[in-house]
């Protein structure tokens, strides 16, 4: 299932907006057309979400895993913490998320539209309560009666911890009723622990030798454009990685590599987990949240981690957030979901329709999307602003200097 469009009322910082149409696999031109104003993009599964700190970001990726839960949302054990928008001015006491999804064959929704509303009430001091209040219950039943494959939803909040292999629990996991819950935790709980690669891969081998292959083959097609790769092979109880014709175990990669693995593993353990039979897994389609995807990634690999994705992952609707101009030079304005806020320190999105893809990261962040006026020390920059108005009057020693700085940098 993909989400379409999402309606948001009085959530975190968020007064309302209506209607927010999202890019996703399965949107035709026709749709592109008349929902983003574009005829083609590169990437219709991914979907980027930027802004300043404390813009609402992350609540934006909570409204999206909260409204796609749908009725799942009655066995939510997480207390929402403040997520009314609180106002002295107004007095409202309940906020609402509203959303329309495109279902799947792999959903088992007989429904071509299917929906969501959601209520949170202010209920006392900094604690509310939520609650689902569609009508239309039915069609999500298939959904929720005991069918992993349905409604694909995983997200993953900034901080990724994985458990260790030893204390991992498969079955408790699996047989856990908020299995579904649990998908999207990360995004709620920071202290929540990730699925480990080798406490279950190595069952994989042996009990789906083909399930395992395609998925050495997808994580080696994702980490391999990281200088690692990802080669099956174990050695004390731990995978082998290869790096530029260096054989390296799991434990001596750098923690950067380590925190990249742990949230792809434990994606690709859900797929695994989800993907109905007869379905390869790089077929398998929903919905992934990634916060602050550029965390712990190098400057080269933050400028092909969304392609990668995109690629090799075409079913998957994708919806990250970041702060890194090279990923954002990696994809087109369509993409693109820019938090601003008004007067009254509320956050709404818009879509700048000006180019992104191939700009290099200084234009990106002179842009009205990140904002900065110059991407120089303030000094330098300063001190630039005033060479260059000497220089412009004629004074040699000026552009001499103009020139040194611009070229060289250098003290001041």
């Amino acid at each position: 299932m993909y989400i379409k469009n999402l309606s948001v009322e009085n959530f975190k910082s968020f007064k309302s907006f209506s209607d927010l149409k999202f890019l996703h696999p399965k949107i035709t031109e026709t749709h592109l057309k008349r929902d983003i104003d574009v005829n083609t993009v590169r990437y219709n599964n991914i979907n980027v979400v930027l802004g300043n700190n404390s813009t609402g970001k992350t609540a934006f990726l909570k409204a999206i895993a909260l409204s796609t839960l749908g009725p799942g949302i009655s066995k939510l054990d997480i207390t929402p913490f403040m997520w009314v928008r609180r106002s002295p001015n107004a007095d409202h006491k309940a906020g609402y998320l509203r959303a329309f999804f495109e279902s799947n064959a792999q959903d088992f929704v007989n429904y071509g539209r299917v929906e969501s509303e959601i209520k949170v009430e202010i209920n006392e001091g900094t604690r509310d309560t939520i609650s689902w209040i569609h009508p239309q219950t039915k069609s999500w039943h298939p959904v929720y009666d005991d069918n992993p494959a349905a409604m694909f939803l995983v997200g993953y909040g900034a901080s990724r911890t994985v458990e260790l292999p030893e204390k991992f629990n498969s079955e408790l996991r699996e047989s856990n009723e908020l299995i579904r819950i649990n998908k999207v935790r990360s995004l709620f709980e920071e202290t929540y622990q990730l699925v480990p690669l080798d406490a279950w891969l190595p069952e994989m081998e042996t009990k789906n030798p083909g399930r395992y292959k395609q998925f050495v083959n997808l994580l080696a097609r994702i980490t391999g454009a990281g200088h690692f790769k990802f080669t099956g092979e174990m050695e004390d109880n731990q995978y082998i990685f290869e790096k530029e014709g260096s054989f390296i175990p799991f434990n001596a990669l750098s923690d950067g590599y380590r925190a990249f693995l742990g949230w792809v593993g434990d994606l690709l353990f859900h797929i695994e987990q989800s993907c109905p039979r007869g379905k390869k897994l790089v077929e398998n389609e929903g919905i992934v949240l990634i916060d602050e995807i550029d965390l712990h990634l190098h400057p080269a690999w933050q400028m092909k981690i969304l392609p990668l994705l995109a690629e090799a992952l075409p079913n998957i609707q994708f919806f990250v957030t970041t702060h890194s101009p090279l990923v954002v030079g990696s994809i087109e304005w369509p993409n693109i979901i820019y938090l601003k806020t008004d007067e009254e320190n509320c956050s709404f999105p818009v879509r700048d329709k000006r180019n992104t893809y191939g700009l290099d990261s200084d234009q990106i962040l002179v842009s009205d999307l990140f904002g900065l006026k110059s991407t120089r020390n303030d000094d330098v920059a300063d001190r630039l602003r005033i060479l260059s108005f000497k220089a412009s009057t004629g004074d040699s020693e000026a552009r001499k200097e103009l020139m040194t700085l611009m070229t060289e940098g250098g003290k001041l």
